[in-house]
């Protein structure tokens, strides 16, 4: 024999009227007719905890509401800001100034550890390029010495 009184009440997942007690409703709890409902409605209404765990990480870190970054994506077409590789293919990270600590897009892990590498200062990679086009540097004349036979 149940005790409290009941009240007639429609399933929040199948909409089927089923009779909950009073008490229930007021707790809240008397919203499905059976735990079939109710575990089918949690599994239609999950929430990805990882989505969340990452739009969270983004609006501490960054300042950035879930609209704003997700929006990033359609700005920079889908794409690093550098090197333009498919964010589909690869991971994106947030960019940022460690100065001022504003945003400044999505790059590729590899990029974003690029720039980090390099302390984000726009003379050492001026440095670099220089180097990568013109590697004219001692030690390297000393190797091809040494393989030559001088």
């Amino acid at each position: 024999m149940t005790r409290g009184r009941k009240i007639t009440k429609k399933c929040k997942q199948c909409n089927n009227t089923f009779e909950a007690l009073m008490i229930k409703v007021k707790q809240n709890k008397g919203l499905f007719c059976s735990q079939a409902c109710y575990h089918e409605h949690r599994k239609q209404n999950a929430k990805d905890s990882k989505h969340l765990n990452r739009m969270h990480q983004k609006k501490h870190k960054y300042g950035l509401t879930e609209s704003e970054y997700l929006g990033m994506f359609d700005a920079q077409n889908n794409l690093c800001a550098i090197c333009e590789t498919s964010f589909d293919d690869v991971r994106a990270c947030v960019d940022h100034s460690h100065e001022t600590g504003d945003v400044r897009g999505l790059l590729c892990d590899r990029c974003n550890k690029g720039l980090g590498m390099f302390k984000d200062n726009p003379e050492l990679l001026t440095k670099a390029i220089s180097y990568l086009k013109f590697p004219d540097v001692p030690s390297q004349a000393y190797i091809l010495d040494i393989r030559s036979g001088c």
